[in-house]
């Protein structure tokens, strides 16, 4: 019988090939990518020296120039600066002093105004630069000067609005009106008017006054400014109505009143001390002056009486007033607000009888779908394995 030697053994010739498979499988897993990242980096390397030559060779020459081969550019490097600017508030006249004659640049939230100052060394505070920081340069010529370092200035905010009330003034008694809630810290005028008066020394109220708009704000001082302005009337009246003053709404019939007034002086209509929005909430047609409601703005008032206020101002600057009065009166409704497509929440659903809870079902339907995903596989296994 012939002897198998060393190669011709099974288990031997098995374990061989099988180091032989994993030398390669170590050869190919880590020597060969070893070397892709070696050329990659070297790669790398030579483009990273190539580019640095390149950067290094764009590099601006530093050698110093010899006086006079940039004239120009020395000579802008040399211009002093103007002086810092040292502004002021004014308070009472609403600018800036305490500078020097010329232009100016002042940026406030970002945004740059050009101004000019005058001989007297001031300028205009513009309405955009209160309750802000601004920043002012001196600008340079640009030949002799140079622009100056900013001066930072708070400007503080104005005041907020005061609201004063009017009186009305009886027919005959044109001088009869008066201001309520006028301080000795305010000032009020006509709106037509350009002259502000002060309030009183004592008590909050100014009377002897004719009809017409009033503007009222708060006094500047010297170290505030002059308030935002408030408005209040004086009116004289009532006007007379063409038709009937009180009107009923029961839903449906169209609200409007007729007043011996020239359309051409209507001013406004006003509920609850709120003017309304003609187009909207009214419309004002001549003859004398009809006025009427729209169905929006009554769709939104409930039942009950309302006292309205129609406003006419002639070209003196006098109001005259009329006050229209509305019921709402719907029958079988005590709102009148506008109804709306009605939201069915979880208490008003509709009862069905299924009090389980969802989250039980939810295994057992996991287990239905995998059961109807893998078990055609399966049985087509089993019938393979029948037929072997």
């Amino acid at each position: 019988m012939r002897k198998r030697g060393i190669r011709g053994h099974p288990m031997i010739s098995y374990r061989f090939k099988s180091l032989l498979f994993s030398a390669a499988a170590f050869v190919f897993l880590f020597a060969v990518p070893f070397r892709v990242f070696a050329v990659t980096d070297d790669a790398a390397d030579e483009a990273a020296g190539v580019s640095g030559l390149s950067e290094q060779s764009e590099l601006p020459d530093e050698t110093p120039q010899e006086p006079g081969d940039d004239v120009s550019f020395m000579a802008e490097e040399e211009l002093p600066a103007e002086d810092t600017p040292e502004a002021e508030i004014d308070f009472l006249n609403e600018r800036f002093t305490g500078l020097s004659q010329g232009e100016y640049s002042v940026t406030a939230n970002g945004v740059v105004y050009a101004v000019f100052a005058d001989v007297s060394g001031e300028t205009g505070i513009d309405q955009n630069w209160f309750a802000k920081t601004v920043f002012i340069v001196k600008n340079g010529d640009g030949a002799v000067t140079s622009d100056s370092a900013a001066q930072s200035l708070a400007v503080p905010a104005r005041p907020a609005a005061v609201y004063v009330t009017g009186s009305d003034i009886a027919p005959g008694t044109p001088q009869s009106g008066s201001l309520f809630g006028v301080t000795a810290a305010m000032e009020y005028r006509p709106e037509r008017g350009s002259v502000w008066f002060d309030g009183p020394v004592s008590g909050s109220s100014v009377s002897g006054l004719v009809s017409g708009v009033y503007l009222v704000r708060v006094k500047a001082t010297e170290s505030s400014f002059a308030g935002f302005t408030g408005e209040a009337v004086i009116a004289t009246g009532p006007a007379a109505f063409l038709s009937g003053k009180t009107v009923r709404f029961t839903g449906s019939n169209p609200v409007s009143w007729e007043i011996d007034m020239p359309y051409i002086d209507f001013w406004r209509l006003m509920s609850g001390g709120l003017p309304l929005v003609e187009g909207r909430d009214y419309s004002a047609a001549a003859g004398s002056t009809v006025i009427a409601l729209s169905g929006g703005y009554l769709s939104g008032l409930q039942n009950g009486t309302y006292t309205l206020r129609a406003e006419w101002q002639d070209g003196s600057g006098a109001v005259i007033y009329c006050e229209p009065v509305l019921v709402i009166a719907r029958s079988g409704s005590s709102s009148g607000a506008a109804q709306t497509d009605s939201v069915v929440d979880s208490s008003d659903a509709p009862y069905t009888g299924d009090d389980s809870d969802i989250l039980f079902w939810l295994p057992v339907l996991f287990v239905c779908a995998a059961a109807v995903i893998f078990f055609p596989s399966y049985a087509a296994r089993l019938a393979r394995r029948g037929g072997n």
